[in-house]
Order: C-alpha cells, then sequence, then structure tokens
C-alpha cells in the first residue's frame, strides 16, 4: 500500500473521530459566585430571625406592661372610692348639724332622707365619675387589643369622662359641703361654725385622670 492512501485513510478516521465527539457543555458557574449568593441567603435568613426576636420581645414587653397596668387600674379603682369618702362625710356631717340646729333652734326646715341623698349625689359627682373612669380603664386593660389601639369603647367612654371630671374638679374643688356649705343646697349653718375641718372641704384632685394618661403613655408605643 502506497504511502498516499495510508494518509487518505488516516484523515477519513480523524475526521470519523470529530463527527463522534461529544458536544461542548456550557461552563458551571464559579464557585466564588456560590458561595456568595449562599452567605447572601444566610444573612437576610439571620437579619429575618433578628427581625422576628424583636417583635416578640416587643410583644412579650407589651403583656408585661398590660399585665401590671391592670393590677394598677384595680388599687386605682380602690383609691378612687376613698376619694369620694370624703365629701360624702363631710356632706352627712352637714345634713347632721343642720338638722340638730333645726331640732335645737326651731330655725329652718329639716333635711329629709331623700334630699340627703341628692345633696350628697351632687356634692360627691366629681369623685364618683372617677370611680367609673377607673372602672372603664380596668376593662379597657383587660381585653386583648393590638398595641396602639384605643379604639374599644370603654376607652372611649373613659377618654370623655376625664375631660367631664377635670372641669367638675375645677368647678368644685374647694365648694365641699351641704345644707348651705358648699353646693349642697340651701340650709340653716351659713353662719354656724361647723366641726369639719377646712381643710376636709378642699377636694383632691382625681387620681383616675392621672393613671389615664399614664396608661395611655404606657399604651401607646
Amino acid at each position: 500500500m502506497s504511502t498516499e492512501a495510508r494518509q487518505r485513510r488516516g484523515n477519513k478516521a480523524a475526521s470519523a473521530d470529530d463527527g463522534n465527539s461529544a458536544p461542548p457543555t456550557s461552563a458551571s458557574p464559579p464557585k466564588d459566585a456560590t458561595s456568595q449568593i449562599d452567605e447572601g441567603k444566610k444573612k437576610l435568613e439571620d437579619a429575618m430571625g433578628r427581625v422576628f426576636a424583636a417583635r416578640d420581645r416587643m410583644d412579650d414587653l407589651h403583656s408585661s406592661w398590660r399585665s401590671y397596668l391592670l393590677r394598677i387600674s384595680l388599687m386605682v379603682v380602690l383609691i378612687s372610692v376613698h376619694q369620694s369618702q370624703g365629701p360624702m362625710a363631710v356632706c352627712l356631717g352637714d345634713v347632721k348639724e343642720h338638722n340638730a340646729y333645726v331640732e335645737t333652734n326651731g330655725g329652718g326646715e329639716a333635711i329629709t332622707f331623700p334630699k340627703a341623698l341628692e345633696q350628697v349625689a351632687r356634692n360627691g359627682l366629681c369623685d364618683w365619675v372617677g370611680i367609673i373612669l377607673s372602672g372603664l380603664l380596668a376593662y379597657f386593660l383587660s381585653m386583648e387589643v393590638p398595641v396602639g389601639n384605643f379604639t374599644p369603647k370603654p376607652y372611649a367612654v373613659a377618654t370623655l369622662l376625664v375631660f367631664f371630671q377635670v372641669s367638675l374638679y375645677f368647678q368644685t374643688k374647694e365648694i365641699v359641703g351641704c345644707a348651705g356649705r358648699g353646693w349642697g343646697g340651701p340650709g340653716a349653718l351659713d353662719d354656724i361654725d361647723s366641726e369639719v375641718d377646712d381643710m376636709d372641704r378642699k377636694r383632691q384632685f382625681p387620681v383616675a385622670v392621672v393613671f389615664h394618661a399614664i396608661a395611655t403613655v404606657a399604651l401607646w408605643f
């Protein structure tokens, strides 16, 4: 066989091998890019975990604040009841002095039991509003509401009562009394010295109003 024939046969075999070879594959992404993507995902997951953990801590803090304020609100109810007893005792003392004076001196008209109740109610209206206000706040704090949500009716009514009680306080803070003393109606004691101390005739600032402001600020955030 000639040299030229062997060369042609070798060229054909090389051509056949080239035709049967596999097509080139696409290049895979660099290892550095893959590691950067994985690292970015991990950082994102860590950031989301911190956000969720902070939210859970805020929810726990809000729940603790609400429980603490609820316990305080029950104390505020008792303090409001105590505040109402002072003006009530002063009024009943004035009625008793008035009736004793009328019975002894025969001047004027004795105050009947229904009239006495009416005068006690008028004289202690400011303090009784405080009892209702503190009770509404306690009811509101016992409800499960989101942070900063002040739409429930107990809170809305309590807020209206705040303005009403503050107005009553400034109108009546130095006119505690009945039977001609204070605003409790006419009586025979206008010029008669009372056994009640003058300090007892000064109304205390309603504690329920102060607690309403504290609870609002604490639950706002």
